[in-house]
């Protein structure tokens, strides 16, 4: 199965084309690049990469957040729309996860965070299990660093740009605690492929209608218009 995967849930957007045998082809374009600019450019370029047309693509991957609001609703509207037109199934990948399993090798808690802005981060737990799977310990939420911070009770390895950001506040509460590389700053595309493609070879897609984001919370900019509507009144 050729897989096409999408990434553009943080500042950091990529594109990459996986198959059964691994990565074929990944683009990474440098954090504060415009989804709407570079999107289609990387789709372009993977494709060429691996000497694969979009018409040979068995299904699409992407990244349905949390993450930044603009950049989920162009990844997954590019997604859309290319399903719609090669008829293929999206295999819908939370940020997060994706996230997590850039660190296939720890021990202990696994936590990754975005920052979700107003000093909060989005943020879950894992834990590899025997099996090499990942076990949710803490499901995605919105959460403030310090009440995260307070909910964990063992080995912990942090990672995300979040955990960067408020390191020193985590490192303060947890001094114990483990901080992950910073190739591991960012959801990566190549692991929305590789877990896409394990859920497509389910059948675990969903079409392109059904395709959902998981915001976790609303938009900024949705919460300030219905203040000024309500302060009308």
């Amino acid at each position: 199965m050729y897989i096409l995967a999408l990434e553009t849930a943080t500042s950091q957007i990529g594109v990459a084309l996986v198959n059964e045998g691994g990565v074929l082809a990944e683009r990474a374009y440098p954090p504060g690049e415009p989804p709407s600019l570079r999107l289609l450019e990387g789709v372009e370029e993977v494709c060429r990469a691996a000497v694969v047309p979009l018409e040979k693509l068995d299904g699409l991957a992407v990244s349905v957040g949390p993450g930044s609001f603009t950049g989920l609703r162009v990844g997954m509207a590019t997604a859309q729309g290319l399903a719609f037109a090669l008829e293929i199934p999206i295999a819908p990948i939370p940020t997060l996860e994706a996230l997590a399993w850039s660190l296939p090798q720890a021990t202990g808690f696994l936590c990754p965070i975005l920052d979700a802005k107003q000093g909060e981060v989005y943020a879950a737990i894992y834990r590899y299990n025997p099996d090499g799977k990942l076990d949710t310990l803490l499901g995605e939420r919105v959460i403030t660093p310090r009440d995260l911070a307070a909910s964990i009770r063992g080995p912990v390895t942090f990672l995300g740009e979040g955990a960067e950001r408020y390191g020193p506040l985590l490192r303060q509460m947890l001094p114990h605690a483990e901080f992950a590389h910073s190739a591991a700053r960012y959801p990566s595309a190549a692991q929305v492929g590789i877990l896409g493609l394990a859920l497509l070879a389910r059948g675990g897609g969903v079409q392109p209608e059904a395709l959902r984001p998981r915001y976790l919370r609303r938009a900024e900019a949705e919460v300030q218009w219905e203040k000024r509507l309500m302060s009308k009144r």
